[in-house]
């Protein structure tokens, strides 16, 4: 975290290592002390590029077929009979005739000349066409025939389990019609099916059934590696009995039951390599969209949204996009006026999947969201041949863009440059019921009529300021609060003297406190720096004891910006500086007691630090104030 050309006059520090604190010491060399980083979820950030990057701390994913959606190619010769062979037409009761299999009265079998099914366990799709019936119906299966009885034209499908080398076969009982259209082809690929278990087709997708039977288990194996931590995904739906246990990687034991119907998430160790989905006490649902991912461990976000050369580390706290499809802008779920064309340009991700938004209408893109309250409402825009890119205020007012004067009618739309002449608009308000954006202002802005921008990234966030993209498809997301503590020992931090140091940087101004600290992992014994509840403040503090030796405001400041600020410690000598000035001085503290850690919070894991940190210096020898200076203006 800190900056390696940093120098005291005639003492140049040395950067090693992964490293959080400098060791004033002669050698002058920073001491490593990593920070033990947490975030539960996937996050991006403005990488060295300028392009918005996806950060996770998961491994790929490791189900194969996890929506069950895989069709493997077809297995039936000569499906739509343009030519007469590969069929065994039943001793003479079938005849191939202009594309067609016909029968006049039929009950003998009608099958495949070769094996569709190559072995016991696999699942099929089987569609085919009938038409022209007359009389009687056919069944059709592979060894055990399928029992439905297909009497009426149109086009059918089933799903069926092969019990080993098997032909199509299609069994007439006093049928009279045509057939034709006939294809297999395997699906289920991946999965080991039990008894009960197969592949249905729900709503136009293919999911996973169980029929109610006997308990069963669907298993896919070696996918796993005990001892190891995963993230588990699965939905489960349609269920009415019973209840599907997780069994993972040992089949004798069950991790997690799924009593109800719904979305599920589990974080847990396997102790083998097999993933078991047991159906238990006559469950009769079908499960989809199954996910085992590794949890590799957590990625801090080395962000370089204000400068492509100097990153910062970004820690934000938990929010949820509640828009369901922020790049998909042609979803029911957005209120439109005009006309959009999907993947027109490269969005600020750098992927062809931004939007094209021409103004039709005297009005614009109309977002609903039924929801009252403080929401930010923000969106990348870029600029075509639009004069004004407008978001709705409370009360039906609103502010805008300019495109050509690079100016807002109103304050409090904030605007956030990116590369290629994307910006990023971000307005909160308290609109109910609905947020709006888009070019013109309703009726009042004809002029804009056949004008046009690329949007893409659109978000509602339940916080008083826009933080970074979270993308969604389909649901809200939610990215979860992430914490950076723990550096340092007892080895490392100096009780009597020393100096903190953070050049920082707020994501809100007065969103409570937020801290960063030297301590002895409690409230009681620190030396802190924090934001507060109070506009445009940065305070400072030292206790010793739980009981309060220093405390000094710096005030006026704009926290949005980075200020560069250090608290120096000695007995009976404290003093803070911010951004070259002395700010206060005490001659008569008493100092704290066991520093052993840095943390990102005020020593006891409250009032997390959710912001900008450029650079963090830890000394353990107090400074003069000329070195104090220097430190905070350079």
């Amino acid at each position: 975290m800190a900056k390696p050309n940093f120098t005291l006059p005639n003492k140049p520090a040395i950067k090693s290592g992964s490293i959080l604190s400098y060791n004033y010491t002669d050698d002058f060399t920073f001491v490593p002390a990593p920070l033990t980083f947490n975030r539960d979820s996937a996050a991006t950030i403005v990488n060295e590029k300028g392009l918005i990057e996806d950060v996770g701390y998961f491994g790929p994913e490791l189900v194969q077929n996890g929506d069950f959606s895989e069709i493997g190619p077809d297995l039936v010769i000569n499906g739509d009979f343009a030519t007469n062979s590969d069929w065994n037409l039943g001793s003479g009761q079938w005849t191939i005739l202009n594309g067609f299999a016909v029968a006049d009265n039929a009950s003998n079998n009608l099958h495949t000349s070769n094996a569709v099914a190559t072995a016991t366990g696999l699942q099929y799709k089987v569609t085919f066409t009938l038409q022209d019936v007359a009389q009687g119906y056919v069944n059709v299966g592979l060894s055990n025939l399928n029992s439905t009885q297909f009497n009426s034209d149109g086009t059918h499908t089933l799903y069926i389990e092969s019990s080993g080398n098997r032909f199509l076969y299609f069994r007439p009982v006093g049928f009279t019609g045509k057939l034709t259209n006939v294809s297999v082809k395997e699906v289920g690929q991946n999965w080991t099916f039990g008894t009960g278990w197969g592949i249905a087709e729900i709503n136009g997708n293919q999911v996973a059934e169980f029929d109610g039977g006997a308990d069963a288990a669907i298993q896919q194996v070696s996918i796993l590696t005990s001892g190891k931590k995963y993230r588990l995904s699965i939905d489960v739906a349609n269920k009415t009995t019973g209840s599907l246990q997780i069994r993972f990687g040992n089949t004798g034991v069950v991790d997690e039951t799924i009593t109800t119907n719904g979305t599920f998430t589990y974080d847990l160790v396997s102790d083998g390599s097999t993933l078991y989905l047991r159906s238990i006490s006559g469950f009769d649902g079908y499960i989809d969209n199954v996910s085992v991912i590794e949890v590799l461990g957590d990625k801090p976000r080395i962000d370089y949204s204000d400068s492509l050369t100097e990153p910062f580390l970004l820690l934000e706290p938990q929010s949820t996009n509640l828009l369901t499809f922020s790049e998909d802008f042609s979803d029911s779920s957005w209120f439109l006026y005009g006309t959009i064309q999907a993947n027109s340009s490269s969005s600020p991700k750098g992927l062809t999947n931004a939007t094209k938004l021409t103004h039709t209408h005297q009005t614009f893109n109309m977002l609903r969201v039924s929801v009252g309250g403080l929401r930010v409402t923000s969106v990348f825009v870029k600029n075509i041949d639009a004069n004004n890119f407008y978001i709705r205020k409370s009360g039906g007012s609103y502010a805008y863009y300019n495109f050509d004067t690079k100016t807002v009618n109103d304050n409090s739309l904030k605007v956030e440059y990116f590369l290629n002449d994307w910006i990023r608009l971000s307005l909160a308000t308290d609109e109910t019921p609905y947020r709006q954006f888009g070019i013109g202002q309703r009726e009042i802005d004809s002029s804009e009529v056949g004008n046009s921008v690329y949007v893409w990234g659109a978000q509602l966030e339940e916080l008083s300021y826009a933080t970074s993209y979270i993308p969604t498809f389909g649901s809200a997301a939610t990215r979860l609060g992430e914490t950076a503590n723990n550096a340092g020992d007892v080895n490392v931090f100096n009780s009597e003297e020393g100096v903190l140091y953070a050049e920082i940087a707020g994501l809100s101004d007065a969103s409570g406190n937020r801290t960063l600290s030297i301590s002895d992992g409690t409230n009681n014994n620190s030396v802190v720096i924090r934001y507060t509840t109070t506009t445009n403040k940065i305070q400072a503090f030292v206790f010793s004891g739980g009981v309060t030796q220093f405390s000094s405001d710096a005030n006026g400041l704009n926290i949005l910006n980075y200020n560069k600020v250090a608290i120096s410690y000695k007995l009976n000598n404290v003093v803070l500086w911010v951004n070259g000035t002395k700010i206060s001085t005490d001659t008569s503290a008493t100092m704290p007691l066991n520093l052993s850690e840095f943390n990102f919070t005020r020593g006891d894991g409250a009032n997390n630090f959710y912001g900008k940190t450029k650079n963090l210096q830890v000394f353990n020898k107090a400074l003069t104030d000329r070195e104090l200076e220097i430190l905070t203006i350079q």
